[in-house]
Order: structure tokens, then C-alpha cells, then sequence
């Protein structure tokens, strides 16, 4: 026999989600990272979308979750926050919301074998996104990246997959870009300012 959840437990459900994933995103050790060739703030907002597209974490499961999982899921999701569960006006219309994203995230990615294999790519790929704009991507690394991600937008836009998600792929793209070429700049004009150095060392010999 199915358990009636609580109301304390329903609101809890759904400010658990409304608060997003932990700071595991962007640095579990919480240290400051320094993004000389990308914007913070561009790279803020590639996370944020991240967060909003984090389905495997909206449905409490793993990319390694079998279907039937995700599907128990939804529907247990669907049980506890559905709009008529809650008083109070504000929390209804969060919870239709996140509703929304539940399904949204269930109906174009999860449910179909295809597009999650997409998305669980994307999930790969989101590895990287803490080292851009820093010395661990160099852009060999990067070029790479932005490959693989022009490869899978055009998948993902085939296979129709959320707006979000498309918006991160293209941002990726575009950061990576500016990124490689950025520091391509930055190591030429370091070779340049070794060889003007070392051309006046020996000119100092003579």
C-alpha cells in the first residue's frame, strides 16, 4: 500500500529542487577559480544552464539509472508536486514549474534511448566545463571540446531536445572559440617576449 507523503515532506521535495544542485558544479573544494580567458560571467551563466539541465539530478536517478527507474520516478515526482498539494499560492506556481521542467526533461530526452545517449554525451562534455578559461584546458584540449560539441548540437537540434539544452551547446561553442583564440594570442606574444629577451641576453654577451 502506497504512503500518503506529508505536506512537510512534499514542501521539502520542492525546495530541495528549487535550490538547484550543490556547489558541485562549480568546485567542490570551493576554491576560487582564476578564468583569465574566459568571462566569469559568461561562464556563470554556461553553469546556470547546466543546473537547469540537470535531468538525471531533477529525477534523483544516474546516467546509469535503468528506464524503468526514471519512469517510477517521474511518476512519484509527479505524485508529490502536483499544484493541488500546496496552499500556498507562490509554492503552487513553483511547483507547476518544476512540473513543467519534469516533464519537459522526461517527454524530449529521458524517455527516448536515442536522445538520452545524446544527452548523457552532454554529460561527458559538461566535465570540462570547470577548466574553461584556465591553464588546465590548453586549446589542443579545447578545440577538441568545441568539436565534439558543434558534432553534438547538431544531433541534438535533429532529435529536437530542449531549447536549454541548446543554448548551452551553442555557448560552449562560442566560449571555446573566443577561448582558443585568446590563448593562442596570449602564447604567441609570450614566444615573442622570450625571443626579444633572449635576442637582448646575447646582444648584452657580446
Amino acid at each position: 500500500m502506497r504512503t500518503v507523503p506529508s505536506p512537510e515532506d512534499r514542501k521539502a521535495l520542492l525546495e530541495r529542487i528549487l535550490a538547484g544542485p550543490t556547489a558541485a558544479s562549480s568546485g567542490a573544494s570551493g576554491t576560487v577559480v582564476n578564468r583569465k580567458f574566459v568571462p566569469a560571467e559568461r561562464h556563470a551563466e554556461l553553469m546556470a544552464l547546466v543546473d537547469d539541465g540537470d535531468y538525471y539530478g531533477l529525477f534523483g536517478v544516474t546516467a546509469e539509472s535503468p528506464s524503468s527507474l526514471i519512469l517510477t520516478q517521474r511518476r512519484e515526482l509527479t505524485r508529490m508536486l502536483h499544484p493541488d498539494n500546496f496552499d500556498d499560492p507562490a509554492m503552487q506556481a513553483s511547483a507547476t514549474q518544476v512540473l513543467s521542467r519534469i516533464n519537459l526533461a522526461y517527454q524530449n530526452v529521458l524517455r527516448n534511448e536515442a536522445s538520452r545517449e545524446i544527452y548523457n554525451e552532454l554529460c561527458e562534455l559538461r566535465l570540462y566545463y570547470p577548466l574553461f578559461g584556465t591553464k588546465r584546458l590548453p586549446s589542443i584540449h579545447a578545440a577538441a571540446v568545441r568539436d565534439s560539441m558543434q558534432s553534438l548540437y547538431s544531433r541534438m537540434k535533429s532529435a529536437n531536445m530542449p531549447q536549454t539544452l541548446l543554448a548551452e551547446a551553442l555557448l560552449v561553442v562560442d566560449l571555446l572559440n573566443k577561448f582558443i583564440l585568446a590563448w593562442n594570442e596570449h602564447k604567441r606574444r609570450r614566444a615573442k617576449a622570450k625571443a626579444k629577451a633572449k635576442a637582448g641576453r646575447a646582444g648584452r654577451r657580446r
